[in-house]
């Protein structure tokens, strides 16, 4: 066998990393076309077509675990993987053309959502996120201007965008957080910051909690990491609170509502005034939690399979007639619905030790960092951040792999801003 299969470190075009980036833009771009075919009615196709491309390429990283089973907890991405496989699939009727398959197959919830933890197996070489961040940086560009057009039409053409709309900006929370940490450049710094800007007026505008506060907690990891430059974190802080502060200002009715007649839409700010003073605080979870525990009390075990429902009849009870809702809103819930207990306890015991070698048996801040963002995630879980194919789910494992890889944590700062970044800054973190 030639040496690259021995050497995760030894080609820079090794192919299973190649395959993982071109997943992340998969998943990023399908986020996106996702949120268009919804606003324009034009669901299906595109976005199931390439759902299907994505399954197909988690199938090749997969097949490629001999590539990588000299890591000493790469068979824990192979064990996840397969016994998600195996809850999915054994509680699923497979008759030819049912809607339970086009669910599996086609839904950005369905059969490859539990195959993208094998990704992890190739985030545990130190190469990969040096090809990964060159990739970032770049999603990170094309997620300026296609969530600004899209908020554009939001606000002024009515088109109705949802959570997908920041899907190629997903990494903006982590990219920042290494920027500022190792002091890369300017250029990248301003870039970043600008970014995360955007991602957060984009997740005020359309009423995204869930992402208002993992920016939030983005920022307080950053604060953690440059607690040194205490006025640097507060400056950031300041400025995000008076970018809401203006928005709300300009957006409200009662403060310039003969301007807002005049050069806005009066619904932009009906919708704005709606989200601050009703739904940014009101649990739109109300009974969910009671109906889902109440179906599921007989089969909380091993759940309900990959197109399995739960019933609903007080939080939605149009749904009845359907035989019940195929997706719940809270990501440990999500994840029970599908593989039970069995897969929850298996699902946080990687998760949660992963976290605890990020964050003590490591040489690096890096770890640190990604350990302390895998931990956001689970708290957000808790309410929301199902598992998906999205940006989100796909980040989540990556991140553990990097957690979870002895490579990465025996290395110290200087040597990791390198693995980072081809030409890093002459300051080097000590």
């Amino acid at each position: 066998m030639p040496s690259i299969f021995n050497n995760h470190d030894s080609s820079n075009n090794y192919l299973p990393f190649q395959v993982v980036i071109l997943i992340s833009w998969l998943i990023a771009f399908s986020g996106v076309v996702f949120d268009l075919t919804k606003s324009f009615h034009a669901y299906d196709f595109l976005s199931r077509f390439t759902n299907l491309v994505i399954i197909s390429c988690l199938f090749f990283v997969f097949s490629m675990y001999r590539c990588f089973k000299s890591e000493k907890y790469s068979s824990t991405f192979i064990i996840i993987t397969v016994i998600g496989f195996l809850f999915i699939i054994l509680r699923t009727p497979f008759l030819p053309f049912t809607a339970e398959v086009k669910y599996l197959i086609a839904e950005n919830v369905g059969l490859g959502t539990w195959f993208i933890p094998i990704v992890g197996i190739v985030s545990m070489a130190p190469i990969f996120w040096k090809a990964y961040f060159k990739s970032i940086s770049k999603q990170i560009i094309c997620g300026y201007f296609i969530t600004s057009i899209l908020l554009f039409f939001h606000w002024v053409e009515y088109i109705q965008v949802s959570r997908y709309v920041t899907a190629l900006l997903y990494g903006l929370g982590l990219y920042l957080i290494l920027i500022e940490h190792y002091k890369i450049s300017l250029k990248l710094s301003i870039l970043s910051r600008v970014g995360f800007l955007i991602w957060l007026f984009a997740a005020f505008s359309i009423g995204r909690r869930e992402d208002i506060l993992y920016c939030l907690w983005c920022l307080v990891v950053l604060f953690l990491f440059k607690k040194k430059t205490f006025f640097y974190a507060g400056s950031v802080f300041i400025v995000i609170g008076i970018s809401l502060l203006l928005t709300q200002i300009l957006f409200s009715p009662e403060t310039l509502y003969k301007r807002s007649l005049t050069l806005l839409p009066t619904e932009i700010s009906d919708y704005t005034i709606k989200f601050i003073e009703e739904e940014m605080f009101v649990d739109t979870r109300k009974g969910l939690y009671a109906d889902f525990l109440d179906d599921l009390k007989n089969e909380w075990l091993i759940g309900k399979g990959g197109a399995g429902k739960y019933s609903t009849p007080n939080f939605a009870p149009r749904y009845e007639e359907f035989g019940g809702r195929n997706i719940i809103e809270i990501g440990f819930l999500q994840i029970i619905l599908r593989g039970g207990f069995l897969y929850l306890i298996l699902f946080l015991s990687i998760a949660v030790y992963a976290i605890y070698l990020g964050l003590k048996v490591s040489n690096n801040s890096f770890t640190k960092i990604l350990s302390l963002l895998i931990l956001g995630h689970l708290l957000l879980m808790l309410s929301a951040r199902i598992p998906a194919i999205d940006g989100n789910w796909f980040l989540l494992w990556i991140m553990i792999g990097a957690c979870l890889s002895n490579k990465i944590r025996i290395l110290d700062d200087n040597r990791i801003l390198r693995m980072l970044f081809t030409n890093p800054h002459p300051r080097i973190v000590n």
